[in-house]
């Protein structure tokens, strides 16, 4: 059994429960085809004093979208964990492939896209639900660990583009 099934076999057997489920289902959500993420962009869009850190997020959020899910995923094709490990029960099924996490991916792209822009606290939760969101995807078995820690690089570099391409987005 490799090491990422190891951690998914062991969320699987030592954290699921139905807190855990709910909790975890929650968590998804937040990135879930990207409404919550874009419905952010928008509301910032819409108030004239956020406007220019709202399409800022709205490009980085885009941009890593269409690195992670329409570019990566369609070259790499990784199956998810369930489909080849049958000692792996996930809690919902996916169709697409399972490499980088796009959950993740549009989690951590907001998070960067804001972090410059708001209190340091702040920050810091947004770091925290990502984070959370992507164990949600691990903990809901349709992620692999590296699955997940890829869709926040993504998401990572993509932002650091983005801002070298946009550098009249800097905080005021």
């Amino acid at each position: 059994m490799s090491w990422e099934v190891s951690i998914l076999y062991w969320i699987q057997e030592t954290l699921r429960g139905p807190v855990m489920d709910y909790i975890n289902f929650g968590l998804t959500y937040l990135a879930e085809k990207g409404i919550v993420p874009i419905l952010v962009c928008l509301i910032l869009i819409a108030m004239k004093k956020t406007r220019k850190i709202g399409i800022f997020c709205a490009v980085v959020l885009a941009a890593s979208a269409l690195v992670n899910s329409v570019i990566i995923k369609n070259i790499v094709c990784r199956p998810r964990p369930y489909t080849s490990n049958t000692i792996l029960h996930p809690l919902v099924l996916m169709k697409d492939y399972s490499f980088p996490s796009g959950h993740t991916c549009a989690a951590f792209a907001i998070f960067f896209g804001l972090k410059d822009f708001v209190d340091k606290k702040y920050a810091i939760i947004l770091c925290v639900l990502a984070c959370l969101v992507a164990f949600s995807r691990m903990y809901l078995g349709v992620h692999y660990p590296t699955d997940v820690l890829c869709g926040a690089l993504v998401a990572f570099i993509t932002y650091l583009v983005v801002k070298k391409l946009m550098p009249e987005q800097k905080p005021e």
